[in-house]
Parts: structure tokens; C-alpha cells; sequence
């Protein structure tokens, strides 16, 4: 969630055409859910800009950044197994959305006012979700998709019948 929020913050930055001279400040307004991305965000103006302050009426900055986090969706979808009896994975999909407004101070231009949206997809493994979850950070958590079908129903009548089979055979084959 973070490289989303420094993408979304990168994009801002090119939006508003800085130049190397360039001084900022930003507003960020917090929300109690997703204030976890501010050290991000902030960070990723702090690359582009040559002095950074964190208050909207900073009046020596050239460009203004008021954002606001709106939205972070963390998504499970689609659970799988790599092999036969392989490890059980899932695809992951995460969304960042931003509403923000970048103003030119000496211009008194507002160089970009909107939504801004950066999501990633990736396949983990259902073992490792607990890891990739922080704690006290509900945007983190997400419910699991039910298992599929084969999972549930043919993947252990072929263990059961396989098993079956084996010991058929073994009592058969042995007289």
C-alpha cells in the first residue's frame, strides 16, 4: 500500500510540472483508518521537491498539495492450488484511491483537482497472509474466498479412493 501511495504521489509531483527550485507543502487530511499512508505520500514529495512543509498555509511554497486518502480495498479473490496437492494461493488485489488538488501558489493556478487511483494485483500464498496483514491496520485484512469445489469435494474423494485402491491391492495381490 505504500508503493501505491508514493506512485500516486510521483504522479501528483509530474502533474504539477515542478521545477528543481521548487518548495511544497502539503495538507494532508487524516482519516483515522488510513493515516498509515501519510509517511508515504509524504516521503515521495519530499524526492521531488527541494523543501517540504506540512501546513497548507506555508507562504514560501511555490506548490500546494491538499490530499485526502478516500479509499484503501484490499481484495482476495479466486483461490487456487499450484499442483495437484500443491499450496493453496490466492490472488491478491489492492486499491489506493486519493482525492487531491495540487495548487500553483505564485501562479494561483490549481495545476490538478481529482480523484487518483493506483492498484496492484499479485498471487500469494493463503500461508503468508498473516504475515502481510499489520496489526491495529483494518485496511490490511480481507476475508478469503471460499474454497473451490475441488477443493472441498473431489480433491479428498481422490485421496480416499486412491487410498482404497492401494489397500485393495496390497490384500489382493499378496495371496
Amino acid at each position: 500500500m505504500a508503493r501505491l501511495t508514493q506512485k500516486i504521489a510521483q504522479g501528483l509531483v509530474q502533474d504539477s510540472h515542478l521545477s528543481s527550485n521548487d518548495t511544497c507543502s502539503v495538507l494532508f487530511v487524516r482519516t483515522d483508518e488510513l493515516q498509515f499512508l501519510e509517511h508515504a505520500f509524504m516521503q515521495a514529495i519530499g524526492q521531488s521537491c527541494s523543501a517540504v512543509g506540512f501546513s497548507a498555509n506555508e507562504p514560501r511554497a511555490s506548490v500546494t498539495f491538499e490530499v485526502q486518502p478516500s479509499r484503501a480495498l484490499l481484495r482476495y479473490e479466486n483461490m487456487f492450488r499450484d499442483g495437484l496437492f500443491g499450496e493453496k494461493k490466492v490472488e491478491r488485489l489492492i486499491t489506493i484511491e486519493f482525492s487531491s488538488k495540487v495548487l500553483k501558489n505564485r501562479l494561483g493556478e490549481v495545476a490538478f483537482a481529482g480523484l487518483r487511483e493506483e492498484t496492484f494485483r499479485d498471487t500469494v500464498t493463503v500461508q503468508t497472509i498473516e504475515f502481510l496483514s499489520s496489526p491495529g491496520i483494518k485496511a490490511t485484512y480481507a476475508t478469503l474466498p471460499s474454497e473451490t469445489f475441488f477443493d472441498r469435494i473431489i480433491e479428498p474423494l481422490v485421496i480416499v479412493g486412491a487410498t482404497g485402491v492401494l489397500i485393495y491391492l496390497f490384500f489382493t495381490l499378496r495371496s
